[in-house]
Protein backbone atom coordinates (compact mmCIF):
# COMPACT_ATOMS: atom_id res chain seq x y z
CA UNK A 1 0.00 0.00 0.00
CA UNK A 2 1.04 3.63 -0.45
CA UNK A 3 3.34 5.13 2.19
CA UNK A 4 2.53 8.55 3.64
CA UNK A 5 4.72 11.29 5.10
CA UNK A 6 4.34 12.58 8.65
CA UNK A 7 2.62 15.71 7.29
CA UNK A 8 0.16 13.58 5.33
CA UNK A 9 -0.55 11.51 8.43
CA UNK A 10 -1.18 14.70 10.41
CA UNK A 11 -3.63 15.85 7.76
CA UNK A 12 -5.49 12.55 8.04
CA UNK A 13 -5.75 12.99 11.83
CA UNK A 14 -7.06 16.55 11.47
CA UNK A 15 -9.49 15.59 8.72
CA UNK A 16 -10.64 12.59 10.72
CA UNK A 17 -11.43 14.88 13.65
CA UNK A 18 -13.35 17.21 11.36
CA UNK A 19 -15.22 14.22 9.99
CA UNK A 20 -16.59 13.53 13.47
CA UNK A 21 -17.58 17.16 14.08
CA UNK A 22 -19.00 17.88 10.63
CA UNK A 23 -22.82 17.78 10.76
CA UNK A 24 -24.33 14.88 8.86
CA UNK A 25 -26.96 15.65 6.26
CA UNK A 26 -28.22 13.58 3.39
CA UNK A 27 -30.46 13.46 0.36
CA UNK A 28 -32.88 11.03 2.03
CA UNK A 29 -36.33 11.48 0.55
CA UNK A 30 -35.02 13.67 -2.29
CA UNK A 31 -35.97 12.94 -5.90
CA UNK A 32 -33.35 10.80 -7.69
CA UNK A 33 -32.82 13.39 -10.44
CA UNK A 34 -32.20 16.03 -7.80
CA UNK A 35 -29.78 13.70 -6.01
CA UNK A 36 -27.84 13.28 -9.25
CA UNK A 37 -27.82 17.03 -9.83
CA UNK A 38 -26.53 17.74 -6.32
CA UNK A 39 -23.87 15.07 -6.70
CA UNK A 40 -22.65 16.40 -10.05
CA UNK A 41 -22.59 19.94 -8.68
CA UNK A 42 -20.28 18.95 -5.85
CA UNK A 43 -18.24 16.58 -7.98
CA UNK A 44 -17.56 19.22 -10.64
CA UNK A 45 -16.85 22.02 -8.18
CA UNK A 46 -13.44 23.37 -9.25
CA UNK A 47 -10.40 23.06 -7.00
CA UNK A 48 -8.78 26.48 -6.60
CA UNK A 49 -5.47 25.23 -5.25
CA UNK A 50 -2.79 25.29 -8.00
CA UNK A 51 -1.99 21.94 -9.57
CA UNK A 52 1.72 22.66 -9.04
CA UNK A 53 1.13 22.43 -5.28
CA UNK A 54 -1.29 19.53 -5.37
CA UNK A 55 1.06 17.24 -7.28
CA UNK A 56 3.71 17.60 -4.56
CA UNK A 57 1.53 15.68 -2.11
CA UNK A 58 1.25 11.93 -1.84
CA UNK A 59 -2.32 12.37 -0.58
CA UNK A 60 -5.18 14.79 -1.19
CA UNK A 61 -5.06 18.35 0.14
CA UNK A 62 -7.49 20.21 2.41
CA UNK A 63 -9.62 21.64 -0.40
CA UNK A 64 -9.98 18.26 -2.07
CA UNK A 65 -10.81 16.65 1.27
CA UNK A 66 -13.69 19.06 1.80
CA UNK A 67 -14.93 18.35 -1.71
CA UNK A 68 -15.20 14.65 -0.90
CA UNK A 69 -16.69 15.49 2.49
CA UNK A 70 -19.46 17.53 0.83
CA UNK A 71 -20.19 14.64 -1.51
CA UNK A 72 -20.35 12.28 1.45
CA UNK A 73 -22.78 14.63 3.19
CA UNK A 74 -25.29 13.84 0.45
CA UNK A 75 -25.65 10.41 2.04
CA UNK A 76 -26.14 6.82 0.84
CA UNK A 77 -28.36 7.92 -2.06
CA UNK A 78 -25.29 9.08 -4.01
CA UNK A 79 -23.35 5.83 -3.64
CA UNK A 80 -24.34 4.54 -7.12
CA UNK A 81 -23.03 7.79 -8.63
CA UNK A 82 -19.79 7.50 -6.67
CA UNK A 83 -19.37 3.93 -7.91
CA UNK A 84 -19.85 5.13 -11.49
CA UNK A 85 -17.02 7.63 -11.08
CA UNK A 86 -14.80 4.99 -9.51
CA UNK A 87 -15.49 2.58 -12.35
CA UNK A 88 -14.59 5.37 -14.77
CA UNK A 89 -11.17 5.66 -13.12
CA UNK A 90 -11.57 8.22 -10.32
CA UNK A 91 -10.21 6.28 -7.35
CA UNK A 92 -9.79 9.39 -5.17
CA UNK A 93 -13.56 9.58 -4.66
CA UNK A 94 -13.26 6.31 -2.78
CA UNK A 95 -12.78 8.61 0.21
CA UNK A 96 -16.39 9.81 -0.11
CA UNK A 97 -17.56 6.21 -0.20
CA UNK A 98 -15.58 5.42 2.95
CA UNK A 99 -17.02 8.47 4.70
CA UNK A 100 -20.59 7.46 3.88
CA UNK A 101 -20.41 3.72 4.42
CA UNK A 102 -17.74 3.58 7.15
CA UNK A 103 -16.81 0.29 5.52
CA UNK A 104 -13.23 -0.82 6.08
CA UNK A 105 -11.65 -4.06 4.99
CA UNK A 106 -9.56 -6.42 7.07
CA UNK A 107 -5.96 -7.24 6.15
CA UNK A 108 -7.04 -10.67 4.95
CA UNK A 109 -9.52 -9.09 2.56
CA UNK A 110 -6.88 -6.78 1.11
CA UNK A 111 -4.51 -9.70 0.74
CA UNK A 112 -7.05 -12.02 -0.88
CA UNK A 113 -7.99 -9.31 -3.38
CA UNK A 114 -4.34 -8.59 -4.16
CA UNK A 115 -4.49 -4.91 -3.18
CA UNK A 116 -1.25 -3.04 -3.78
CA UNK A 117 -2.31 0.60 -4.04
CA UNK A 118 -5.25 3.02 -3.98
CA UNK A 119 -6.45 1.89 -7.39
CA UNK A 120 -6.71 -1.69 -6.19
CA UNK A 121 -8.48 -0.51 -3.05
CA UNK A 122 -11.03 1.31 -5.21
CA UNK A 123 -11.61 -1.92 -7.16
CA UNK A 124 -12.16 -3.75 -3.87
CA UNK A 125 -14.83 -1.24 -2.86
CA UNK A 126 -16.48 -1.57 -6.27
CA UNK A 127 -16.55 -5.33 -5.85
CA UNK A 128 -18.02 -4.92 -2.36
CA UNK A 129 -20.78 -2.70 -3.71
CA UNK A 130 -21.58 -4.87 -6.71
CA UNK A 131 -21.21 -8.29 -5.08
CA UNK A 132 -19.74 -8.35 -1.59
CA UNK A 133 -22.49 -6.47 0.23
CA UNK A 134 -24.94 -9.20 -0.76
CA UNK A 135 -23.12 -11.38 1.76
CA UNK A 136 -23.65 -8.89 4.60
CA UNK A 137 -26.34 -10.95 6.41
CA UNK A 138 -24.19 -14.08 6.38
CA UNK A 139 -21.00 -12.27 7.37
CA UNK A 140 -22.70 -10.41 10.20
CA UNK A 141 -24.22 -13.63 11.51
CA UNK A 142 -20.82 -15.36 11.38
CA UNK A 143 -18.95 -12.54 13.13
CA UNK A 144 -21.69 -12.07 15.70
CA UNK A 145 -21.71 -15.78 16.55
CA UNK A 146 -17.91 -15.88 16.81
CA UNK A 147 -17.91 -12.76 18.98
CA UNK A 148 -20.47 -14.26 21.35
CA UNK A 149 -18.50 -17.51 21.62
CA UNK A 150 -15.24 -15.69 22.37
CA UNK A 151 -16.93 -13.67 25.11
CA UNK A 152 -18.31 -16.81 26.73
CA UNK A 153 -14.87 -18.42 26.57
CA UNK A 154 -13.27 -15.41 28.25
CA UNK A 155 -11.15 -14.59 25.19
CA UNK A 156 -11.39 -10.85 25.81
CA UNK A 157 -8.82 -9.59 23.31
CA UNK A 158 -10.01 -11.84 20.51
CA UNK A 159 -13.59 -10.83 21.26
CA UNK A 160 -12.62 -7.14 21.01
CA UNK A 161 -11.03 -7.78 17.63
CA UNK A 162 -14.13 -9.56 16.37
CA UNK A 163 -16.31 -6.73 17.70
CA UNK A 164 -14.22 -4.25 15.72
CA UNK A 165 -14.64 -6.38 12.61
CA UNK A 166 -18.40 -6.03 13.04
CA UNK A 167 -18.03 -2.25 13.26
CA UNK A 168 -15.74 -2.24 10.22
CA UNK A 169 -18.56 -3.70 8.16
CA UNK A 170 -19.94 -0.16 8.25
CA UNK A 171 -23.38 1.38 8.49
CA UNK A 172 -24.79 -1.38 6.31
CA UNK A 173 -25.01 -3.53 9.46
CA UNK A 174 -27.08 -1.00 11.43
CA UNK A 175 -30.38 -2.88 10.83
CA UNK A 176 -28.81 -6.08 12.17
CA UNK A 177 -27.29 -4.33 15.17
CA UNK A 178 -30.59 -2.67 16.00
CA UNK A 179 -32.37 -6.00 15.66
CA UNK A 180 -29.99 -7.67 18.13
CA UNK A 181 -30.22 -4.72 20.51
CA UNK A 182 -34.02 -4.90 20.42
CA UNK A 183 -33.65 -8.54 21.45
CA UNK A 184 -31.64 -7.47 24.49
CA UNK A 185 -27.98 -7.45 23.43
CA UNK A 186 -27.04 -4.04 24.83
CA UNK A 187 -23.32 -4.72 24.32
CA UNK A 188 -23.83 -3.70 20.70
CA UNK A 189 -25.04 -0.19 21.52
CA UNK A 190 -21.48 1.28 21.53
CA UNK A 191 -21.05 -0.11 18.00
CA UNK A 192 -24.16 1.75 16.86
CA UNK A 193 -22.90 4.87 18.62
CA UNK A 194 -19.57 4.68 16.78
CA UNK A 195 -21.14 4.07 13.39
CA UNK A 196 -23.57 6.97 13.83
CA UNK A 197 -20.89 9.41 15.00
CA UNK A 198 -22.49 9.62 18.42
CA UNK A 199 -26.05 10.31 17.27
CA UNK A 200 -26.92 7.26 19.32
CA UNK A 201 -25.29 7.64 22.73
CA UNK A 202 -23.26 4.80 24.19
CA UNK A 203 -25.54 4.75 27.23
CA UNK A 204 -28.74 4.72 25.17
CA UNK A 205 -31.41 2.19 26.06
CA UNK A 206 -32.56 -0.47 23.59
CA UNK A 207 -35.85 1.42 23.25
CA UNK A 208 -33.99 4.63 22.38
CA UNK A 209 -31.92 2.79 19.77
CA UNK A 210 -34.98 1.30 18.12
CA UNK A 211 -36.76 4.66 18.14
CA UNK A 212 -33.71 6.39 16.67
CA UNK A 213 -33.54 3.86 13.85
CA UNK A 214 -37.21 4.25 12.99
CA UNK A 215 -36.82 8.04 12.87
CA UNK A 216 -33.49 8.18 11.03
CA UNK A 217 -33.04 5.00 9.01
CA UNK A 218 -33.56 6.71 5.65
CA UNK A 219 -30.43 8.80 6.26
CA UNK A 220 -28.29 5.77 7.11
CA UNK A 221 -29.82 2.78 5.39
CA UNK A 222 -27.92 0.93 2.65
CA UNK A 223 -30.27 -1.58 1.01
CA UNK A 224 -29.73 -5.30 0.80
CA UNK A 225 -32.60 -7.38 -0.49
CA UNK A 226 -34.37 -9.19 2.32
CA UNK A 227 -32.68 -7.50 5.28
CA UNK A 228 -34.65 -6.27 8.32
CA UNK A 229 -34.12 -2.60 7.46
CA UNK A 230 -35.66 -3.06 4.03
CA UNK A 231 -38.69 -4.81 5.47
CA UNK A 232 -39.23 -2.01 8.01
CA UNK A 233 -39.06 0.67 5.32
CA UNK A 234 -41.54 -1.23 3.16
CA UNK A 235 -43.94 -1.44 6.12
CA UNK A 236 -43.62 2.28 6.79
CA UNK A 237 -44.31 3.09 3.14
CA UNK A 238 -47.64 1.26 3.18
Amino acid sequence: MQEYSSIDNLLFVVFGFLLILWPYSSTAGVDSAEVRAKFEEEYNRPIKEPLSIRILRSTIGPEEWWKYRRIADLGPAVIPHIIEKMEAGDFFITLSLQMITKKFFEKEEYKSFGCRDSRDEAKLYIYWWREGRKQTPQRFKKLYTEWQSLRKEGETEKAKEKYQWIIDMGIIVLPYLIEKISEGDTALIPAVSELTDGEVKEDATPEECVRWWKENKERWYIPIEGDPGEEEIKKDDK
